[in-house]
């Protein structure tokens, strides 16, 4: 049975990268029922910082959304705000500094300035997605840059205080 499910496993595997291969070709636009589920996943780990009742998987896909917005960017859709995104970054790296130092604070808890940047971010990426431009290659390869960075270790690291 484990070899039928070592099989089945790399069957899946390499089905998925043909549709990664597809999907980062696609010069198609994103479909109304892909953009709806992407805003709906982002602006519901916002409204759950905004109420304090985001969880660990809230942040994460908040930090997905920054990620991919950054690599929108990257890829000539809106490298004007390139910043806005560091910004958000950042913040985003200040309310994980904060929850390593009170890991028994229940819930994570953003300043009303990481609020802010962390809005800017999302308002950005929602007219990534929706403007003309933007195609499923786009995002698709923005998904795949954002696995490499992290499997390379480029990501962002807290930086311990008083170093």
């Amino acid at each position: 049975m484990p070899a039928a499910s070592t099989a089945f496993n790399a069957l899946r595997r390499a089905s998925d990268q043909q549709v990664m291969a597809r999907a980062m070709r696609s010069t198609d636009a994103l479909r109304a029922d892909a953009l709806r589920d992407i805003g709906i996943a982002f602006h519901s780990a916002m409204a759950a910082l905004t109420t304090g009742t985001a969880a660990d998987g809230d942040v994460d896909t908040l930090a997905m959304s920054v990620a991919v917005s950054l690599l929108l960017c990257e890829q000539g859709l809106g490298e004007e705000h390139i910043e806005t995104v560091r910004i958000a970054q950042d913040a985003l790296m200040t309310l994980r500094a904060r929850r390593e130092r009170h890991p028994t604070m229940r819930g994570w808890i953003a300043s009303a300035q990481e609020m802010t940047r962390l809005n800017a971010a999302v308002e950005l990426l929602d007219e990534q997605l929706a403007h003309d431009g933007c195609t499923e290659g786009m995002v698709a390869r923005a998904l795949a840059e954002i696995g490499r960075r992290m499997r390379a270790g480029e990501v962002m690291q807290l930086v311990e205080e008083g170093a």
